[in-house]
């Protein structure tokens, strides 16, 4: 990769074409400024893409989206414990969060064409008004303190987690994407591996079944240093065609499958050699899969996805959890059907949000 010269400069993107606004559809002059949602992929004519390879993305995310859904509803558990366990615990449901960060990585130029800081401004006010959603579900009344809320509001609690790794990785990449982009990978990767090494040994050494707070421990591994940037960064690499192609030339069958072949083993690993109520956020084989799987998106030919669903993917993400906790202590349900009631539930709550979205704050 190092001898192409098209790897000695950071990924850049070239904006020359009319953009279409991802909510109304509407077209207007791609000079002016662009609100892009979480995550929400801008129009193919930004990147130079056609447009079936966005939709392709935006399809994936609304799929995704529904996946986490079934990971924090522990869809299945009451049908099979390891299918349940090899699908969200510490399975193939483990490359979704890659696949965000890297779609956000792969748009981030377009997204910071105002500025690093209303980009990051944006972002952190959609994280505080989140946070200040959930924070009775987290932190009682009885048992808040400033010190837990910080702490809650900077590393994320639940599934928030993904707002200060983005925004934390994305102000790394901010600063690093000048770097030739071999350094800036082997950087990524470098990290990402740290986080590993961080959750395998925290799984060795800590006794799980005395430790009250386990999201203390899950932001060791899981932030935006170990986490956000990594996958940002490649996401970022991804818009070099020189990147994207010699992805295409390596990633025949025969690597595609070993590489889900040590996917497995490293999650049969996990399901065999730890308690499974261990730290399983890091699949270290996911920062070689997701690039390929990202680069098949990519390629996908005559996909079709409705403009709704990228916004609509941000909307379920941030809105499910309060569905299922409310589901929970309301509804008799089984965590299969539970799942289930709770997407068909998401989907109207998460319209109403897409719609509301900016009046007066950001919701998704």
């Amino acid at each position: 990769m190092n001898g192409d010269a098209s790897f000695s400069r950071a990924a850049t993107v070239t904006v020359a074409d009319p953009v279409t606004d991802p909510l109304t559809g509407a077209v207007r002059d791609a000079v002016a400024p662009v609100a892009v949602s979480v995550g929400a992929p801008v129009a193919a004519a930004e990147l130079g893409q056609s447009a079936a390879r966005v939709e392709a993305l935006d399809l994936a995310r609304f799929i995704m989206a529904l996946v986490v859904v079934g990971a924090h509803g522990r869809l299945f558990v009451d049908l099979s414990y390891p299918l349940y366990f090899f699908t969200f615990v510490g399975g193939w449901a483990r490359i979704i969060i890659p696949l965000f960060l890297m779609m956000s990585g792969f748009f981030f130029a377009v997204q910071i064409r105002r500025g690093v800081g209303a980009w990051a401004k944006r972002l952190v006010l959609l994280h505080l008004v989140w946070s200040a959603v959930y924070i009775g579900c987290w932190m009682p009344l009885g048992s808040f303190s400033f010190a837990k809320a910080g702490f809650w509001i900077f590393f994320g609690a639940g599934h928030l987690w993904f707002m200060p790794a983005l925004i934390g990785g994305g102000l790394m990449l901010a600063r690093l994407r000048g770097l030739p982009a071999g350094w800036l990978l082997a950087l990524a990767g470098a990290l990402y591996l740290t986080g590993g090494v961080v959750q395998y040994a925290l799984d060795v050494l800590v006794d799980f079944e005395t430790v009250k707070h386990h999201n203390a421990l899950y932001a060791l591994p899981r932030n935006f240093l170990f986490y956000g940037f990594p996958f940002m960064a490649l996401g970022y690499l991804m818009q070099e065609e020189a990147v994207r192609d010699w992805l295409g030339r390596v990633s025949r069958w025969p690597v595609v499958l070993g590489l889900v072949a040590l996917l497995m083993l490293e999650n049969w690993v996990k399901y065999v050699g730890f308690a499974h109520d261990a730290v399983f956020e890091v699949a270290v084989m996911n920062f070689a899969l997701a690039p390929v799987i990202f680069a098949w998106l990519l390629r996908l030919k005559g996909v079709r996805a409705a403009p709704w669903m990228a916004p609509m993917s941000a909307a379920i993400y941030f809105v499910h959890a309060l569905v299922l906790l409310v589901l929970e202590q309301v509804a008799g349900l089984t965590p299969s059907l539970l799942t289930l009631v709770a997407v068909v539930i998401c989907l109207p709550v998460g319209w109403v949000l897409v719609k509301a979205n900016n009046r007066p704050l950001p919701l998704v």
